[in-house]
């Protein structure tokens, strides 16, 4: 289940990310990279709500310093969001079919025609930028990019609603 919640400023994203990508620490993997917006305490605030989770998600709760006052802030108190993150993925990869502990906001940053949520019993769905989006990840899914040459942007949060 995908539903539209909102319109997004996908400009003012864009821009406030560029801004802020030279300094980002990110988390590579063989199928994309990740960075953590915000993380557990004690953990790193790179990291931390990297791959897979290591705890209840609403344990990922503090901001990583290096987001505050952005739009990505902005965007966290306002859905209320735990455990967000940037999550790349790269041409030609994709993940392996899971459930989440919660649903998630996903806001396509950067995207193909090629990129989708698959859900195993139901659907295949691509997500264009300019809209967040609610998805009922405790359903099993996976995300693939099917694309040869462009790579997928996600901000990806946990919530509750």
């Amino acid at each position: 289940m995908i539903v539209k919640l909102n319109t997004v400023d996908i400009a003012e994203i864009i821009k406030q990310y560029t801004l802020l990508e030279q300094n980002i620490v990110w988390s590579v993997y063989n199928k994309g990279k990740q960075t953590s917006l915000q993380y557990k305490e004690g953990d790193d605030v790179w990291a931390s709500s990297t791959g897979i989770s290591k705890g209840k998600e609403r344990t990922y709760n503090l901001l990583n310093p290096y987001f505050k006052n952005s739009i990505f802030e902005e965007v966290i108190q306002q859905y209320n969001l735990t455990r967000s993150r940037l999550m790349w993925i790269n041409p030609g990869s994709c993940y392996t079919i899971h459930t989440d502990e919660t649903q998630r906001i996903h806001i396509p940053i950067f995207t193909n025609e090629q990129a989708f949520i698959v859900f195993k019993e139901e659907s295949i769905v691509n997500l264009p930028v300019g809209h967040i989006y609610l998805v009922d990840t405790r359903k099993e899914h996976t995300a693939m990019n099917c694309s040869m040459k462009e790579p997928r942007l996600h901000f990806v949060g946990a919530t509750e609603i």
